[in-house]
Formats: structure tokens, sequence, C-alpha cells
């Protein structure tokens, strides 16, 4: 979810700079490292954290007598 929100405020924050400053290379590899790198990043933890997950058993997750 914070990925996409990231993505959304990213992509606004972009298109407002490229419509009051212009395409300038400073600005489009700004936008490139913030829209690009979070989705290279965020995919492998993604499915790192998955991984894990389903590899632990449920009951060490909620032990007995645990809420």
């Amino acid at each position: 979810m914070a990925v996409v929100l990231g993505h959304v405020f990213g992509g606004l924050v972009c298109y407002v700079a490229f419509r009051t400053k212009g395409p300038d290379p400073l600005i489009a590899l700004f936008c490139f490292g913030l829209l690009v790198i979070p989705l290279i990043v965020a995919g492998p933890i993604a499915v790192l954290v998955a991984a894990i997950s389903n590899s632990v058993p449920e009951s060490q997750l909620h032990p007995k007598g645990d809420p």
C-alpha cells in the first residue's frame, strides 16, 4: 500500500515539476529514482516477506493461550 501511495504522490510531484519547469534531465532522473527504484526494491522484499510468512506454521504465529 505504501508503494502505491508513494507512486501516486511521486507521479503528482513529477507531473507538477514537468509542467512548471519543462523537460529537465535532472527532474527526469529524480522522477526515475522516485518511481522506478521503489519497485525494484519493494518487489523482492514483498516476495521475501510472503515466502517467510508462508513458511512459518500457523501454530507458531498464534501459540496456545495467545488471544
